[in-house]
């Protein structure tokens, strides 16, 4: 499992979660429910998809670490994210970063952002998207979040390290402003756009899951 990452994406059903599910695979349920609906489906999206994966690598439940981010202990490595009606998460047995971007998201201030590799392809919905789901996905991979900021990231086209099978896939590296880099793989869809940061080689999974 050390150069396996598995990633999962889905999108959330009109109704979720449905009235009767129990809950019990979510370790924060009690935290969420003063929130807003839609963002208690979007964070319970995330934990269904976490513990899917915690399920699948034989891994203890997941919980969450003071900062926020999920952990299943030593051995693994969870990340996830949600935005509008998509919720994406991944592990993997060494540091890696995932962020899903809803396409329909307001990202028109990012042209400023984008550097010229990312103009080059496009600064359309998708094209913007993108640019946001690659830094967030490296600022997770780093653990660090916003504590650096998104714009102070360098972002250019880089070679595939990793062959993919995935659609409309495109590698890019991202440099911190301490000097380290990391490749980031990104999937633009119509609708949303996946990034997943992580150190090759690795063998990669990516399922599109259905949350029922």
């Amino acid at each position: 499992m050390a150069d396996g990452v598995d990633v999962l994406v889905a999108q959330l059903p009109a109704r979720w979660p449905a009235p009767d599910d129990p809950l019990d695979w979510c370790p924060r349920v009690e935290v969420l429910s003063g929130r807003r609906p839609p963002e208690r489906a979007r964070s319970l999206g995330a934990d269904r998809l976490l513990s899917v994966l915690c399920t699948r690598w034989q891994v203890a439940r997941h919980w969450y670490e003071p900062d926020g981010r999920p952990s299943c202990g030593p051995g693994a490595y969870l990340t996830a994210s949600h935005d509008g009606t998509y919720v994406a998460a991944g592990i993997a047995g060494r540091p890696i970063g995932v962020d899903v971007v809803d396409c329909q998201r307001n990202t028109a201030w990012l042209v400023k952002t984008m550097s010229d590799d990312e103009r080059d392809c496009g600064t359309d919905e998708q094209a913007r998207a993108r640019s946001w789901a690659v830094r967030e996905a490296a600022l997770k991979w780093a653990g660090v979040g916003f504590a650096v900021g998104p714009r102070t990231l360098t972002v250019t086209c880089c070679p595939d390290p990793t062959p993919l099978s995935w659609s409309g896939a495109s590698w890019w590296t991202v440099r911190f402003p301490d000097g380290r880099t990391v490749p980031v793989v990104a999937r633009t869809t119509r609708d949303c756009a996946l990034a997943l940061a992580v150190q090759p080689p690795v063998t990669m999974n990516l399922d599109d899951h259905e949350l029922v």
